[in-house]
């Protein structure tokens, strides 16, 4: 362990002492959480789902909208434009 540099010694060594201490150590915050507090986070995660959900139908909805007004306007503009050419086509 003398050959690691100064900064992997202490890391090393701090470990070596959190090996002592056996079992789970708690939490301070974690004996404070009660089942009001996970219901409330339940809770707000179930909202932001739905939240996303309808965000993500509008978002498809109007990705399908733009989608069909360029197939029209494509539609359109070639029907105008053959219609504008006819003239200038030679049959043979």
């Amino acid at each position: 362990m003398e050959d690691l540099p100064a900064e992997a010694q202490e890391v090393m060594e701090f470990g070596m002492t959190m090996q002592k201490f056996p079992g789970h150590v708690e939490l301070p915050i974690s004996s404070k959480l009660t089942e009001k507090h996970i219901d409330k986070v339940l809770d707000l995660a179930k909202d932001d789902s739905d939240k996303d959900y309808k965000a993500n139908l509008w978002d498809m909805g109007m990705r399908i909208s733009i989608f069909f007004m360029a197939i029209g306007l494509f539609v359109f503009l070639t029907f105008f434009l053959v219609k504008r050419t006819k003239h200038y086509i030679w049959i043979w």
